[in-house]
């Protein structure tokens, strides 16, 4: 409910039992071996036992691991007596991996300060695992530390911060180090401490195991220091090499172009100017906040060290980790934002922890590349609008104790205002409104008790809203149309396969990836995507529209945008009943809705003429009173390979714009006739290529004033049919409001018709 989803949780307990502390009294070379040793163990009450290990740091007084005759570890494997030559080896001295512990399986776990006899998995202990989802805009909870300040201030407890205590030597750090940033806008701070005499050894267990039990292997002391601090603070370090650094000296700057590098993991990047660097004073030795070298990472007989902790702008960060596809816990929390303000504490913190587990030597001070300082700023909250926006009474002292358990300052309080100054760990507090969200967060959503009583402003109904849209909408909803929602994004198949003139495509400077590195110029691609998905998953009927932008560029560095309406069928028209089988959709139902769909927003007819585009087999354009305004037809089935669709799809797409323009703004009322219609039917001989909708056109054109509807309600081919020709049927209903027609009157409209269809388009009557 803090806004810190805890996505899953797990207790921890030792996999073994059966382990005890023991003291190894006395080692010998086991005969005919070159590594194995004998050794003999004490393990107090339990009694002494000789063991045969390989482990290279097995020593006379050391406390190691014993796993008794009959110990059960991790895996399900029991630990029985084995013969090796002429000793019998009773039990088994473990690493911490054979426990389940960490990944460490070189060497034996020594225990410091555990008594011979001891239970391990009592000394070990349980513990919990927390998987926390943080949302991109909470950095500050990339660390334990700001998890345990969302806690504390929920909790009204005190949160305890590591507070770091450098045993620092009488050496300055500039005597050391010099740093230049020559990139100042990408980098506002970078600091560097400088390290001595430093013993490159394992982490002690305390630290391994927490890493790991966090997804971080445990690598050596020095590094492992480096990711401690940065799970536990939020803010992340690097060690380099001292003596793998030419001439002491740090040098933050932009690759050159086409430079190269080799990151740690081994892999050479090919950079370009835009990507930050650290170099020393003569070659790059790190990607900034990516990842370090291999020409200056630390190896087992490093004795200096560099400590690098920094703030780097986090745009930069991100453009480097997309352009070079590299994914670290580093570039996941700079690319966030972490605070600038705290780096100085999360290096102090490092560098102590290096000397307590590495014996290191740390010269005083810290070189500080800090030219404008980030300084906290000022909020205005008002204790008013905090009810408003949350519809709860929450007193003064309550808002002020939320605030401050979050450790923003509170500057000054009246019932009016309260001045808050935000510190730059929380880089997402910008408005009044986020503050309202951080006392919502911490009262408790559960606990603001709903008011039944609204207010509602008559006068801003509907404002900002396109209603001739919303009427769209419910129109394609009660015609069996789902809505769907697409990104803009295309791949280069998707974007190409739907234009005409590829050269006006808009191309995405910076995408995420090739599948969407292109501005849409239709929604038919993302809108058949959608269907190929629900197919895929057995939902074969399938009725979509979408409304929104659609892109393309008019010339070099001009753009424009417009708004399109599109739908899409495909399937059964119908699901299957026992009283027959459903019909598969065809053009006319995509056709038919777009017909109904026009007739209701415009008033109007629409009217339809062949026209050819490449990503239909079958296609017309839309016109409404002589504006073409879209086009519907048959998806072409080499379009439907391309999108491993097996079924045939028919869609529109309409230009909003234009059909907005259309839509009628008032509603006229005719009363419900009060004489009766007459009826007439015509069977009319058509050539082939003449359509049917031109010879309805021709119909009305020249059928008077009383002819209300005109009805297509048969197509015939046949041996009666002359070859080229076509019978086509219609019912013409002709009603007056004021009077009933008499059958002369309908006669001489008739004949009107039939002359000017004879005449325009060579049509007539089909013989009997």
């Amino acid at each position: 409910m803090l806004g810190l989803e805890v996505e899953a949780f797990e207790k921890i307990s030792p996999q073994f039992e059966g382990v005890v502390a023991a003291r190894v009294v006395s080692v010998k070379p086991l005969s005919g071996s070159d590594h194995l040793l004998v050794a003999e163990v004490d393990a107090g009450p339990t009694g002494t036992f000789t063991v045969v290990s390989g482990a290279p740091n097995v020593r006379p007084g050391a406390v190691g691991v014993l796993a008794l005759p009959g110990a059960k570890l991790p895996g399900g494997k029991e630990v029985t007596e084995r013969r090796f030559g002429d000793v019998t080896s009773s039990g088994m001295l473990c690493s911490e991996a054979e426990l389940g512990l960490t990944s460490r399986a070189d060497e034996l776990w020594l225990l410091d300060d555990a008594e011979p006899g001891a239970d391990v998995a009592q000394l070990v202990g349980e513990d919990w695992v927390y998987e926390i989802g943080v949302t991109p805009n909470r950095p500050d909870c990339l660390g334990t530390v700001g998890i345990a300040r969302e806690l504390a201030a929920y909790y009204g407890l005190s949160l305890r911060v590591p507070q770091p205590q450098v045993p620092e030597s009488q050496e300055s750090v500039s005597k050391f180090v010099a740093v230049e940033v020559q990139d100042q806008e990408n980098c506002p701070r970078y600091t560097a401490r400088y390290l001595w005499d430093v013993t490159v050894r394992p982490s002690p267990f305390w630290m391994a195991r927490r890493l790991e039990l966090t997804g971080m292997r445990a690598i050596n002391n020095i590094v492992d220091v480096t990711n401690y601090v940065m799970l536990e603070l939020g803010q992340p370090l690097h060690a380099f090499d001292y003596d793998l650094l030419e001439g002491g000296k740090i040098v933050v700057r932009k690759a050159s172009e086409g430079e190269e590098f080799v990151t740690l993991d081994g892999k050479l990047h090919k950079l370009d100017a835009d990507t930050l660097m650290i170099c020393d004073a003569q070659q790059p030795v790190a990607i900034a906040g990516v990842m370090g070298g291999e020409n200056s990472e630390v190896r087992p007989e490093t004795r200096r060290i560099l400590l690098e902790s920094a703030y780097f702008k986090p745009e930069s960060i991100r453009r480097t980790r997309r352009k070079l596809a590299i994914n670290t816990e580093s570039s996941y929390r700079f690319e966030r934002g972490v605070d600038p303000n705290g780096v100085v504490r999360a290096s102090d913190r490092a560098a102590e922890l290096m000397a307590s587990t590495a014996s290191a030597k740390v010269a005083a001070g810290v070189i500080d590349v800090y030219p404008q300082p980030h300084e906290p700023w000022q909020l205005t909250l008002r204790p008013k609008r905090v009810v408003q926006v949350l519809g709860a009474e929450i007193p003064l002292s309550k808002t002020t104790s939320i605030l401050k358990g979050l450790e923003l300052d509170i500057e000054s309080t009246s019932d009016e205002q309260i001045a808050v100054r935000v510190p730059t760990f929380r880089p997402d507090l910008t408005r009044e409104i986020d503050l309202i969200e951080e006392i919502a967060r911490h009262y408790g959503y559960d606990s603001i008790e709903p008011d039944l009583r609204a207010e509602i402003d008559q006068t801003l109904a509907g404002r900002g809203r396109d209603r001739w849209l919303d009427r769209a909408r419910d129109l394609l909803t009660a015609m069996g149309f789902y809505e769907a929602v697409n990104l803009s994004f295309l791949s280069t198949l998707e974007a190409k396969s739907f234009t005409t003139e590829p050269d006006r495509l808009v191309r995405v400077r910076n995408p995420l990836g090739e599948e969407l590195a292109w501005l849409r110029p239709s929604l038919l691609p993302g809108l058949l995507a959608s269907a190929v998905r629900n197919i895929n998953r057995r939902t074969e009927s399938v009725m979509l529209f979408e409304h929104g932008k659609v892109f393309s560029r008019r010339g070099e560095g001009s753009y424009e945008e417009h708004t399109a309406l599109a739908g899409l069928v495909t399937g059964a028209f119908a699901l299957r009943h026992w009283r027959g089988s459903p019909r598969l959709v065809d053009f006319y139902d995509a056709k038919g809705a777009v017909e109904t769909l026009l007739d209701r927003l415009t008033g109007e007819k629409a009217n339809f003429a062949p026209v050819e585009l490449p990503w239909f087999d079958l296609s017309f354009s839309v016109a409404v009173k002589d504006r073409t305004v879209g086009v519907v037809g048959q998806l072409a089935e080499s379009l439907l390979q391309k999108f491993e669709c097996e079924q045939s799809v028919f869609a529109f797409e309409l230009s909003w714009d234009d059909l907005r323009d259309l839509c009628r703004e008032e509603r006229v009322y005719k009363p419900v006739p009060r004489f009766p219609a007459v009826v007439q039917d015509l069977a009319l001989l058509v050539d082939e290529q003449v359509s049917a909708g031109a010879v309805e056109e021709v119909i009305r054109k020249h059928g008077g004033p009383y002819l209300k509807h005109v009805e297509l309600f048969d197509l015939y081919r046949g041996k009666q049919i002359p070859p080229g020709k076509k019978s086509l049927a219609y019912t013409l209903r002709f009603q007056a409001d004021d009077r009933t027609l008499t059958e002369d009157e309908v006669r001489e409209w008739i004949d009107q018709i039939l002359e000017a269809l004879k005449s325009e388009l060579g049509v007539v009557l089909r013989p009997r």
